[in-house]
């Protein structure tokens, strides 16, 4: 217990140097660690101690979708997704979860599984109101059909997830949105648009 406290505390204090100027240097702390990080995030998960797997949730996230590391990534929120399913921890964790194995899935081509993955995701931030969970799950569904050729559905979960963004007061959720129509607006020639 001790052991997976400590790393998944090791990995939650990187959080925020994993989105600004010190990403290099967090990411290879993280680097050296990853086999402790592993077993911490697997005993955590097993044990169900929420409070551990919440505070380490978007660095072990991000942490894996920096370095490309997708496949592990599927494994990690599978096995969470499949615990915590089993007991009665928070709603909030799971559904975070489940986007984030999404997420994952939708990084390796998966489309089918993910797509019905973050369908359950975002109902469930709809059901408890949870901005941010909702526009999170937003984007990936609109990466999903982006990448399925439905521009148009793309374009409008990426406005509707800017929306909630903004509503929020989430800047994380508002500039992944922002990134996400800029893309579409290139694609489609719209230079100006996507600057």
């Amino acid at each position: 217990d001790r052991h997976s406290a400590y790393f998944l505390h090791y990995l939650h204090v990187r959080e925020a140097a994993l989105s600004h100027q010190q990403q290099t240097t967090a990411m290879e702390a993280i680097r050296q660690e990853i086999e402790n990080v592993r077993i911490a995030w697997n005993h955590a998960v097993t044990q169900i101690h929420s409070t551990n797997i919440d505070r380490a949730l978007d660095s072990l996230y991000n942490f894996y979708r920096i370095s490309s590391r997708f496949q592990e990534g599927v494994d990690m929120m599978q096995h969470a997704v499949e615990q915590l399913q089993s007991s009665n921890t928070s709603d909030t964790i799971l559904l975070r979860c489940i986007a984030r194995h999404s997420s994952f899935r939708t990084s390796l081509g998966d489309y089918g599984p993910a797509r019905k993955l973050v369908q359950k995701s975002l109902a469930m931030a709809r059901h408890h109101q949870n901005a941010r969970e909702i526009a999170f799950s937003l984007n990936v569904l609109g990466n999903i059909v982006d990448t399925q050729g439905e521009r148009d559905e793309a374009r409008q979960l990426f406005r509707e997830s800017l929306a909630v963004s903004q509503k929020s007061g989430n800047l994380a959720g508002e500039g992944g949105s922002l990134y996400n129509l800029g893309w579409i607006a290139i694609r489609q020639g719209s230079y100006e648009a996507a600057q």
